[in-house]
C-alpha cells in the first residue's frame, strides 16, 4: 500500500469541523472527528483510486463546496456534495493519460485549477469548459530543454466557431460566443513525476516539487520559472509556505526538512530528525510569534519512519556553521543573485555550510507510518498508511481559539512559545506546553491503536 493511495485535507468550512479523506477507491467526508465516534457524513466510491483532492477555500460557504479530485486514470472530477452535482474532465485520458499526483485550485479564481501528473506536466483547467471533441496530444519535450532553468508553456487554444448558449456547470448562463475547450494551458515542468504543489499566500508564486531533485518556483501570472533549487540528496516529496510567505518548507528522500528563503534565493537551514522519507511538512499558523526584532515559527512534520516531529524555528535558534566566518552572511549571496537574473538555478550547499535545526519534541508511532497531517486550532489529525486517523488534542490556553497569523498586527506573546529574554536566547516552548502538546484524546475513535500501545 503506497503513500499515494491516501491523502487528507482539512479546510475552513462549517466551524473548522469537516475533513475530507480519500482511501483506496473511496472519498470520505467526516464531521466533528475530534468530539465523538461518528460514521462519515458521506462517501463517494470511484472506479479508479483517487490520488489527491483539493477544496476551493475562496468559494466555500454554508451552501457551496467545490471539490476537485484527481484519479489514478488521469481523470479529474469536480464535485459539489451539498447540491449533489459533479462533472468529469479528461474522460478516459482524452487530454492526458498520465496519473494525477496533485491538484490545486488557483486562488482568487472561481473556476480554474491545476493538475500535476506523473509525466512531469502541469495542466491548467477550467471547470466551465468541456473536453476537446477530438482529444488533445501534448507536444513532445525538446531534448535540449533543461528543467533547471525554464519551463515550457503550451497554449492549445482549442475552440469551436459554433456559438452556444445555455447554463454552465456552476450555475451561470452562457453567452452567445465560441466554445473554448480544455486544457487552458500546459506547463512542462519536469522530466520526472511531480510530487506536490503549493501556492504562496499571495497566490503569486507556485512551488512545485518533483522526483528530479528540484524545487521549482513558478510565477503563475507570467507562467515563467523564477528559480529552481537542488536537493541535498534524492527527490522532494512535499512542500509548504509559511503563513506570511517569507519561508518555504520542503521534505524529501534525504530524510531532511529544508527551510528556504525563496524571495532571497538561498537555503536558510536544514532540519534533521527523521530516519526515513519525510511525508508531510507544515507550519502551525496558530503557533507564531512576531515582534519588531524577530519572528518565531512552529513546524510540524511526519515521516515514513513513524515519527511526528515538532520544530521551533527562528533566526536566533540557528547554530552558526563551523566553516562560516563570524562576519559572513547570506546577504552577499542574495545580492549577487539579484544582480544576475539569468542565474535561475541554485545549487545545493554542503552540510557544513548550512545551519542545522533539531526537533523540539518527537512522538513515535510504531503501529503504522503516517502519511499526511493537518492542523486545527485545538487538535491535529494524522492519517496513516493503513487508512486509520489519529486525533491529537492541543493545549487550550484560553477560552477563545488561538489567533491565526496576522501580518498587520504585533503579537505580544506567541501561542506555545516562552517569552524572549534576550536577543541571543533561542526560542523554545515552556515545559508544560511541550509535555502536553500532543496529549492523547482517549475519547476519539481514531486513537484505539494509541491506547493499545500505551497499555
Amino acid at each position: 500500500m503506497t503513500k499515494s493511495e491516501y491523502s487528507l485535507c482539512l479546510f475552513l468550512f462549517l466551524s473548522n469541523t469537516n475533513q475530507l479523506m480519500n482511501a483506496s477507491k473511496t472519498l470520505f467526508w467526516f464531521t466533528n472527528v475530534h468530539e465523538k465516534a461518528k460514521e462519515p457524513a458521506g462517501r463517494i466510491v470511484f472506479t479508479h483510486a483517487p490520488q489527491c483532492h483539493d477544496i476551493h477555500q475562496h468559494t466555500c460557504r454554508h451552501d457551496r463546496m467545490d471539490v476537485i479530485v484527481g484519479l489514478s486514470s488521469g481523470d479529474l472530477v469536480w464535485i459539489d456534495p451539498i447540491h449533489y452535482r459533479c462533472t468529469r474532465m479528461n474522460k478516459n485520458g482524452l487530454v492526458s493519460k498520465s496519473p494525477v499526483r496533485q491538484v490545486r485550485w488557483i486562488p482568487f479564481q472561481d473556476t480554474r485549477f491545476l493538475s500535476a501528473h506523473e509525466d512531469g506536466s502541469i495542466y491548467v483547467w477550467d471547470v466551465e469548459r468541456e473536453d476537446p471533441p477530438e482529444g488533445f496530444e501534448k507536444k513532445p519535450n525538446d531534448s535540449t530543454w533543461n528543467p533547471k532553468t525554464s519551463i515550457v508553456v503550451e497554449k492549445p487554444d482549442i475552440r469551436s466557431d459554433t456559438s452556444s448558449s445555455g447554463v454552465l456547470k456552476m450555475g451561470r448562463h452562457r453567452d452567445h460566443q465560441p466554445v473554448f475547450y480544455n486544457p487552458v494551458a500546459v506547463w512542462n515542468v519536469s522530466r520526472r513525476p511531480i510530487t506536490d504543489m503549493a501556492f504562496s499566500p499571495d497566490a503569486v508564486t507556485l512551488a512545485v516539487t518533483s522526483e528530479d531533485q528540484l524545487l521549482h518556483l513558478i510565477d503563475v501570472k507570467r507562467e515563467v520559472l523564477v528559480r529552481s533549487f537542488s536537493s541535498y540528496f534524492g527527490g522532494f516529496k512535499c512542500s509548504c509556505w509559511s503563513p506570511d510567505g517569507r519561508f518555504l518548507l520542503t521534505g524529501g528522500q534525504d530524510d531532511l526538512i529544508c527551510i528556504w528563503a525563496p524571495h532571497e534565493g538561498h537555503l536558510v537551514a536544514r532540519a534533521q530528525g527523521h530516519d526515513s522519507y519525510v511525508s508531510t511538512v507544515a507550519f502551525d499558523p496558530w503557533c507564531y510569534q512576531r515582534s519588531s526584532s524577530f519572528d518565531a515559527y512552529r513546524i510540524i512534520s511526519v515521516g515514513e519512519d513513524g515519527k511526528l516531529c515538532l520544530w521551533d524555528f527562528s533566526s536566533s535558534s540557528l547554530h552558526r556553521p563551523r566553516t562560516k566566518p563570524i562576519g559572513t552572511s547570506t546577504a552577499m549571496h542574495t545580492s549577487a543573485f539579484r544582480h544576475s537574473p539569468s542565474n535561475i538555478h541554485i545549487r545545493t550547499q554542503p552540510r557544513a555550510d548550512v545551519p542545522m535545526l533539531h526537533p523540539t519534541s518527537t512522538v513515535s508511532m510504531p503501529w503504522c507510518a503516517p502519511c499526511a497531517l493537518r492542523i486545527a486550532p485545538y487538535y491535529l489529525i494524522v492519517l496513516r498508511l493503513d487508512g486509520e486517523m489519529d486525533v491529537f488534542s492541543r493545549p487550550k490556553r484560553a477560552a477563545e481559539p488561538p489567533r491565526r497569523l496576522d501580518t498587520t498586527s504585533d503579537f505580544s506573546s506567541g501561542q506555545g512559545f516562552s517569552p524572549r529574554k534576550s536577543d541571543d536566547e533561542p526560542i523554545s516552548p515552556d515545559g508544560k506546553a511541550q509535555r502536553h502538546t500532543f496529549r492523547r484524546t482517549l475519547g476519539s475513535p481514531f486513537t484505539r491503536s494509541l491506547r493499545k500501545s500505551a497499555a
